[in-house]
């Protein structure tokens, strides 16, 4: 009777035992299911940030060759403010040549501050991206 009570008792233990282990188990499984989706999802917002980095470098080129075409214009306007020096110019003249170089200053101004602001906007997402990366490690 006491070796059926230690039997019992035994078995009871190894039960126990086996539903701790299959708990174990189960956990480890959803373990690996959140970390493959902390891995798709880390891919996912390194495409996204290359998606941006590409999109950044065209307009920056874009950007670019605007820059160039308001330099040449400005170049020209120079050139012909030279050719017609000795001529007689209207007092519209002027002001309207100093309103378009103005307009020229500004969109040249306004791409460099766009490509500021593109930069601080990658700079941003890739401390997110890295802040996340590394919060999702820690849960593993």
């Amino acid at each position: 009777s006491d070796m059926d009570a230690l039997k019992a008792e035994k078995e009871e233990e190894e039960k126990a035992w086996k539903l701790k282990v299959k708990k174990l188990e189960d956990e480890s499984a959803r373990d690996k299911q959140v970390g493959k989706g902390l891995e798709k999802e880390v891919t996912r917002l390194g495409n996204a940030m290359e998606e941006m980095q590409a999109a950044k470098e065209t307009k920056i080129s874009q950007q670019a060759e605007e820059i160039k075409k308001l330099a040449a214009d400005i170049q020209a306007m120079k050139e012909m403010n030279a050719m017609k020096e000795d001529e007689d110019r209207s007092g519209e003249e002027l002001e309207a040549m100093k309103v378009r170089l103005d307009s020229q200053a500004k969109t040249i101004k306004d791409a460099k501050d766009a490509i500021v602001d593109k930069d601080a906007e990658i700079a941003n997402l890739q401390a997110t991206v890295h802040r996340e990366c590394l919060e999702r490690t820690t849960i593993l």
